[in-house]
């Protein structure tokens, strides 16, 4: 498992206001890329993983946490390849659209994740010479 440095790192607002957050990236070898993202208020915890090999489509595994509430569920994505930047990228927005949406559905439809200007970059830890900075990032 190696850890993946988000940066910058991702907002969240709620209703305009600014939340604690974190979120957080990590491989577990060349083709599985973990994304998890913890928001207060309005107190939710939302993991995504993905799987995917060379040519196929990306298996996605949801895990939504909140107020006593627990859902799996599971998706298949296409051209979203995790091992180039762009498809990394394009998981980080995918994973952010859940946590909104899941945030929607729990009555806190004002939850908004926020990238700014700068694209975000997962570098993966191979192109790092094979050691990752920390994977926290915080708002």
């Amino acid at each position: 498992m190696a850890d993946v440095r988000i940066h910058p790192a991702p907002r969240f607002t709620n209703d305009g206001e600014p939340c604690r957050s974190e979120t957080v990236g990590r491989y577990a070898g060349p083709y599985v890329l973990e994304l998890a993202s913890v928001v207060s208020p309005p107190g939710l915890h939302v993991e995504t993983v993905y799987v995917a090999g060379p040519g196929t489509h990306t298996q996605v595994t949801d895990l939504l946490i909140a107020g006593g509430e627990k859902i799996l569920a599971t998706r298949t994505l296409v051209e979203h390849p995790i091992l180039d930047d762009t498809g990394r990228l394009r998981c980080l927005r995918d994973h952010l659209d859940r946590v909104e949406a899941f945030a929607a559905s729990i009555g806190c439809p004002g939850l908004r994740a926020e990238l700014g200007a700068e694209a975000p970059s997962l570098a993966h830890p191979r192109s790092a010479g094979g050691h990752a900075p920390s994977a926290r990032a915080r708002s």
